[in-house]
């Protein structure tokens, strides 16, 4: 039987079914579940709560290892929330390098600090995806991540024009918090794009089992 990959790359709540959608938790939430997938890292609103960052991080790579975890993520830089932004870039670069280290993609949460972003992806270099989740922006600011090589996923609300130029082979989708169903997005992306269900469909389960499931 071919193997069904997870359309919803990104979500906080296990789906009713086992391996459809990839389930983002913090460390101290990891409790794995049969059949399904996990993204395990500390999210950027955590950053100003940690105590020992040296304990968190070698907790976080002993679980990281798990064979259901497949993504580090998510992570980022919030400028809104969190520690300082020098702060949250030198948690995000320790996971940078978790990630690489185990040839995992990267969820990112990035909110107003696309340069420090852009900045730690020039410095680090990683050959591993970087997928900015939950992308909202314009198609300026997509169009400047994607030829730096990033990954854009998308949710329920978006900018039209910078989904629709997002390439098929670097487009991804997610529920994030929302209680949706994932294939409904699919069909409203797919029409927005003007393309069948069955075409987005194929791209989303390629760049899936490409960035989450290469041999």
């Amino acid at each position: 039987m071919n193997q069904v990959f997870p359309i919803d790359i990104h979500t906080h709540q296990l789906p009713a079914v086992a391996g459809k959608a990839i389930v983002s938790v913090s460390p101290e939430m990891f409790t794995p579940q049969p059949s399904h997938w996990y993204a395990l890292g500390i999210h950027p609103w955590d950053t100003d709560k940690i105590t020992d960052f040296t304990a968190k991080m070698e907790k976080i790579q002993r679980l990281a290892h798990h064979p259901q975890v497949i993504a580090i993520g998510e992570v980022g830089l919030d400028r809104l929330h969190g520690t300082s932004i020098p702060e949250q870039m030198k948690i995000f670069e320790a996971q940078a390098l978790l990630a690489e280290s185990l040839q995992k993609p990267v969820v990112i949460h990035l909110v107003k600090a696309t340069d420090e972003l852009l900045f730690l992806h020039h410095h680090l270099n990683p050959t591993v995806p970087w997928i900015i989740h939950g992308f909202r922006g314009k198609p300026q600011l997509a169009q400047q991540l994607l030829k730096r090589g990033f990954y854009l996923s998308f949710g329920t609300h978006f900018n039209l024009d910078a989904m629709r130029s997002t390439p098929n082979d670097r487009l991804l989708l997610e529920t994030d918090e929302r209680e949706e169903d994932i294939e409904q997005l699919c069909q409203a992306l797919a029409l927005a794009r003007c393309q069948t269900n069955e075409e987005l469909r194929q791209s989303l389960d390629e760049n899936v089992q490409r960035l989450f499931f290469k041999p």
